[in-house]
């Protein structure tokens, strides 16, 4: 039995085209190996799947999920949803992820400070 590990979801509109690409790597048997699977197509059925990677270690299944998330973003695809599994729940379903490559805000730095009798940022 396969548990998902983590899934992207890819979106390309150009014109009259509607297509979606999705990248899902499971975790096979006791969580040792894993399998990297796309499933591509028209939005309203991804029905073509290639298997890109089967029974490997985690780190060549996660190089190869990277490789062909960065691939697809490289060609115009958009990520439209991205799910990793969540250790802590108790059911083993994934959790959605927040935007992952957003910056936490922090205040703006100030271009001088005045110490003392002396002036630091110049």
């Amino acid at each position: 039995m396969s548990k998902l590990i983590k899934s992207v979801s890819l979106g390309c509109t150009n014109g009259h085209s509607d297509k979606v690409y999705i990248v899902e790597m499971f975790a096979v048997g006791n969580d040792v190996v894993y399998d990297v699977i796309c499933r591509y197509g028209k939005r309203s059925t991804p029905n073509s799947k290639v298997n890109l990677v089967t029974e490997s270690k985690g780190f060549v299944a996660e190089k190869a999920f990277n490789r062909q998330v960065a691939l697809k973003v490289k060609k115009g695809y958009k990520i439209e949803r991205l799910w990793e599994l969540d250790h802590g729940s108790k059911n083993n379903e994934p959790s959605p992820v927040q935007n992952p490559k957003k910056k936490v805000d922090q205040p703006p730095i100030p271009m001088r400070q005045n110490i003392g009798k002396r002036i630091v940022g110049w």
